[in-house]
């Protein structure tokens, strides 16, 4: 039976290609809705926050940084777990 008629393997790269997809779209939103606020409202990104001298620029940016960091961490929890379950029931085949 050749490989892309296997039920396993067409499962497999669908749920790979949706979970990269979705993931890939959240970050690639992400940074361009930054990219477009920087350019069309900077004034917005230049308040300070409270007393000290954060502005919501840098506080925006930190909060880019952190949820790239835990998407990535999550794709790699949801790839070892499931994943590669399939990838493996596939390869076995």
């Amino acid at each position: 039976m050749k490989i892309m008629e296997q039920h396993n393997f067409q499962h497999f790269v669908m749920k790979k290609r949706l979970l990269s997809h979705l993931f890939s779209f959240l970050i690639i939103f992400i940074y361009f809705s930054f990219i477009l606020i920087i350019g069309f409202y900077p004034e917005m990104l230049a308040k300070k926050v409270g007393k000290g001298s954060m502005t919501l620029g840098v506080l925006f940016g930190l909060v880019i940084i952190i949820f790239s960091i835990l998407l990535t961490f999550l794709y790699t929890l949801i790839s070892n777990k499931y994943i590669d379950d399939i990838q493996n029931k596939v390869n076995n085949e």
